[in-house]
């Protein structure tokens, strides 16, 4: 079932069915009733749901540099270099 939902391609996705279905037809009957869209990888949308484009590591930057970006910017600049 792991190699089905890890399909990239819809191709894939198929011949992965096709393997689980000879090797377990119980597991077969179970996920065939479910939207391929709502497990598998290659049914994913690519469409962004959020439009936030912020990371965890892009915030611990700014709180580190947080004291650097009250000073000029040459100043600043050589703060964050030697932070670093």
């Amino acid at each position: 079932m792991w190699a089905c939902a890890i399909s990239t391609t819809p191709a894939t996705f198929e011949r992965n069915m096709a393997k689980l279905k000879a090797d377990n037809p119980g597991a077969h009957a179970f996920v065939e009733d479910m939207a391929p869209n709502t497990w598998c990888r290659s049914f994913f949308s690519d469409f962004s749901k959020c439009d936030i484009l912020l990371n965890n590591t892009c915030e611990v930057f700014n709180r580190y540099i947080l004291d650097a970006r009250e000073i000029p910017v040459l100043s600043m600049f050589e703060k964050i270099r030697s932070q670093i």
